[in-house]
């Protein structure tokens, strides 16, 4: 009897680790990225706070092997189905998830697993990008409302440039969006400059063809941005407004 018992309790403890590992694999913050209206969904142990389009709720959640619960606590916009069950899917790293209503034939845009605020960044621009590392005393950026962030990273093993506005732009076609953003500030323009947030690997020749091309359009300043061990992009909360650091080149 006690060895029956002592068996029982242990497929309990084993059962009770096996949820709390999956449950795991939630706890987190999550977004489809981008810089317009993105969905949020912020993970607890016992609470989720979802966040869509400037609305708030605090909820609820449950989990099976195949379906997500979800039911409204309180919120800040109009009234929602007290409960909303989704299927749900994970990707093999546990890093994206795929949600859909029972009574949607396709997933939704997924949600992202975001470690940091550079992380968030990456992933809002959808490129891969490993900052150079520079061991001289870097610049940091103090004139943030006046610079053009311009990302260039890979996608698919393909070299792309996008910006916080445009997401289509190549290394080509950036000077329409260099001169408009240095028209937006006529009164300032000696401050407008570029914040060049590119990935260590980008040949040397495309990085000086990018700089040509931006000074056609009058913005002299480039700020090529670094990382070394006094920089955090890293360790930054999710959501965190990043603080570039570099060397003007």
């Amino acid at each position: 009897m006690k060895k029956s018992i002592k068996f029982l309790l242990l497929i309990l403890l084993i059962l009770s680790c096996s949820t709390n590992s999956e449950k795991e694999q939630f706890i987190g913050n999550w977004s489809t990225g981008g810089f317009w209206n993105p969905i949020e969904f912020q993970f607890f142990k016992d609470s989720l706070i979802v966040d869509e389009m400037g609305l708030n709720y605090l909820n609820n959640w449950e989990f099976d092997s195949r379906k997500l619960y979800v039911t409204k606590l309180i919120g800040n916009g109009p009234e929602i189905e007290e409960e909303i069950i989704f299927d749900y899917k994970l990707s093999r790293n546990k890093d994206s998830l795929y949600l859909k209503r029972e009574s949607d034939s396709t997933y939704n845009v997924p949600l992202m697993k975001i470690k940091n605020g550079f992380d968030y960044l990456k992933k809002s621009v959808n490129l891969s990008i490993d900052l150079p590392i520079s061991n001289t005393k870097l610049t940091q950026n103090n004139f943030n409302e006046c610079g053009l962030n311009i990302y260039v990273g890979y996608n698919n093993e393909k070299l792309i440039a996008r910006t916080d506005r445009y997401i289509g732009v190549t290394l080509h076609n950036i000077t329409r969006e260099a001169a408009r953003y240095y028209s937006c500030y006529e009164t300032n323009q000696f401050n407008v400059f570029v914040n060049l947030i590119a990935d260590k690997s980008v040949p040397k020749s495309d990085i000086d063809s990018l700089k040509s091309i931006i000074r056609e359009t009058e913005i002299n300043k480039i700020l090529r941005i670094y990382k070394n061990d006094k920089t955090a992009y890293e360790k930054t909360g999710w959501k965190d407004k990043l603080e570039w650091f570099g060397i003007y080149e």
